[in-house]
């Protein structure tokens, strides 16, 4: 099916329909242009848009409310890094001293992004223990 035919599907299975409709990580303003004409010009349903690019978000917040996420600060971004990186330890969470400052450069090169964190932490969950 070409993006013409299935724009026109989805709007007319959206005509009278109440919908929520999530869209993440969305990097350009491409597929919101091509989502937006499926669309009925009477919408009666919301749209999530989550996108780390404000300049995909501009164009759509002229109709909509845009949440800015802000990155987490250094203490709960430690928090979080800590429980996902040492899980394992005893007790869970906890990190061994002679790791601290080499775990805390780490967990900074994520910016406060908690996807970063947590895959970064899971990571080095699972890596073996050094000797």
């Amino acid at each position: 099916m070409n993006i013409v035919k299935l724009q026109e599907n989805v709007h007319n299975y959206l005509q009278d329909k109440r919908y929520v409709l999530v869209l993440d990580d969305i990097w350009d303003n491409i597929l919101w242009e091509e989502v937006r004409h499926a669309l009925p010009l009477r919408v009666r349903g919301r749209i999530i848009l989550t996108t780390r690019n404000m300049n995909v978000a501009s164009p759509i917040g002229k109709t909509c409310y845009i949440h800015q996420l802000q990155p987490l600060y250094c203490e709960l971004a430690w928090y979080l890094f800590s429980r996902k990186a040492f899980r394992n330890s005893n007790p869970p969470g906890h990190c061994p001293h002679h790791l601290k400052q080499t775990a805390k450069a780490i967990m900074e090169e994520c910016g406060g992004l908690p996807l970063a964190i947590v895959a970064i932490g899971g990571l080095m969950s699972k890596m073996e223990p050094l000797s």
